[in-house]
């Protein structure tokens, strides 16, 4: 009883500290994990290895793969680039094997676990939620992870004589022990924590050498389920790198299966060649690493049709405006990258707005105005919806701790999104525009210039103001004398500062657009 409690208490304590230090390391190094991703993906090597060093450095396939996923949304990558990270993702999470198994195994835990998690808690306490506290989040994660590590290999040095794992040579049990590996990362929903619990049982004699390998496989296998899960409601290229991550995942366990008999003699050999007393957990590792290398060579040559096949998937959510086409739930726990994503949302919410209110202010004929008052109250009924999704995944943002720049970025959105809600507001006005009734060609033409405009100076803002108030004061005056009925003066006034309030809101959106801190790297890495 005492083994199994060391034995849960050491997996707690491994997940833990995984979790403290890939979180802490997402916050610390979040804008460098960015501009990695946005510059060295321009070729394939240069993406495998972006994909490789990033996971090696964060320690989570799953943290690089949803920030992917946010800078596919943002239209920094394309879906090709993205795919070799993706690749580079795979072959940087077998180094969490080589760590247990050079440090692991090699040191006494305790004289350096102990140590790092005192310095990381003083960085934290002292770092007033600057990276500094984060980087101390980080480290003191790492000594907790190998804190609980040494308590797994006490678990099983005591589980040894009392614990029997299915051995052997036959398919059967092969494909066994491939489901205990993938049984064991479903549940723990960490494959560090199963590869961990994998090379200790090694290690320690409770399982030989072809059923850990056969393990490690079914482990590899089953991060799939775990990315999978996660796109359950992701957005169309949150699946597509879920099925992409899936796909080379079976292919290299396939791959790895069939060249058992013969990869694992080979890497024995070269360790009997190059080492003098080479170790179980360290072959264990040199063989996970190996087989993810053979699936990046066998994709190599299917690549592009793989991502020109994956680009035609799960389109259908696109033609649906309501629903968010940017807004990932996977990446809301990175401000650096949901913030962005909400950027881009709003975009296209302003995009929606701005076209049909043009639309209908630029309309020539009766049909092109019945199709324009049509589009504009399909518009505002979507545009809601869309709203409503933007604000509640700004609340599941704002659960998160972020930097300052990104809070101040996440305000300046916020002001924007109040711009489009104003908007929205003002549409009803337009239900029944007619241009003829309004009668005031410049005044709707220089609106509708507002509303497309990348830019507008304060002059032109001005001129458009005084425009207003002398076709208010026209209207007024009509309305006043007799010349035009007091019923239809109300209703063409109502309509005038409704345009008016409509494109002074536009440009006031247009100008906090311009002040976001992080839309000049956006530009140029598009560039």
């Amino acid at each position: 009883m005492d083994s199994l409690f060391t034995f849960a208490g050491g997996l707690g304590l491994f997940l833990l500290g995984m979790t403290l230090m890939t979180d802490g390391l997402k916050l610390s190094a979040g804008p460098l994990l960015g501009g990695l991703l946005n510059r060295a993906t321009s070729t394939r090597l240069k993406g495998l290895a972006t994909g490789f060093a990033i996971t090696t450095l964060v320690q989570s396939s799953s943290a690089v793969t949803v920030a992917i996923i946010g800078f596919i949304n943002a239209g920094i990558l394309t879906f090709r680039q993205a795919l070799w990270v993706i690749f580079g993702t795979n072959v940087g999470t077998t180094m969490t094997g080589w760590i247990v198994a050079l440090i692991g195994f090699k040191l006494k835990i305790e004289v350096f676990a102990l140590p790092m998690i005192a310095l990381g808690v003083l960085l934290f306490l002292t770092g007033n939620q600057s990276r500094r506290a984060a980087l101390g989040h980080a480290i003191a994660g790492f000594g907790v992870l190998f804190l609980g590590l040494n308590f797994l290999q006490e678990a099983f040095a005591s589980f040894a004589d009392q614990v029997t794992i299915p051995s052997g040579d036959g398919l059967q049990i092969l494909m066994l022990q491939v489901l205990i590996g993938l049984i064991m990362t479903v549940v723990m929903q960490s494959s560090s924590a199963a590869l961990a619990i994998t090379l200790t049982a090694a290690q320690t004699g409770l399982i030989g050498l072809h059923g850990a390998a056969a393990i490690i496989i079914g482990l590899n296998v089953g991060t799939t389920v775990t990315a999978l899960l996660a796109a359950i409601g992701a957005t169309s290229n949150g699946k597509r790198a879920a099925l992409a991550h899936t796909i080379f995942n079976v292919s290299s366990g396939l791959t790895a299966l069939i060249m058992l008999p013969f990869l694992l003699p080979a890497i024995l050999y070269m360790q009997h060649a190059w080492l003098e007393d080479p170790q179980l957990a360290t072959t264990l590792a040199m063989f996970h690493t190996s087989f993810n290398i053979i699936g990046v060579l066998i994709m190599w040559p299917f690549a592009n049709r793989l991502a020109d096949w994956l680009n035609h998937c799960f389109i259908e959510r696109e033609d649906d405006i309501t629903k968010p086409r940017y807004l990932d739930n996977n990446i809301a726990t990175i401000s650096s990258l949901a913030i962005p994503a909400v950027e881009q949302e709003l975009n296209r919410l302003g995009a929606l707005i701005n076209g049909s209110i043009c639309q209908l202010l630029t309309a020539t004929t009766q049909q092109a105005l019945g199709q324009a008052k049509a589009l504009c109250l399909r518009t505002e009924t979507s545009a809601r919806k869309l709203s409503q999704h933007i604000s509640e995944y700004v609340v599941s943002i704002n659960r998160q701790t972020m930097h300052e720049s990104d809070a101040q970025s996440m305000a300046t959105l916020l002001q924007i999104k109040r711009c489009y809600d104003a908007m929205l507001n003002f549409m009803p006005a337009l239900h029944s525009f007619d241009a003829a009734q309004i009668n005031e060609p410049t005044f709707l033409a220089e609106a509708a210039q507002f509303l497309i405009a990348e830019e507008v100076t304060a002059d032109a803002v001005q001129n458009f103001s005084a425009q207003y108030a002398t076709c208010r004061k026209a209207a007024l005056a009509a309305g006043a004398n007799g010349r035009m009925d007091v019923y239809v003066m109300e209703t063409k006034l109502n309509q005038l500062s409704a345009i008016h309030k409509a494109a002074l809101k536009a440009d006031e959106a247009l100008h906090l657009r311009s002040s976001i801190s992080y839309n000049q790297s956006v530009v140029s890495s598009e560039a």
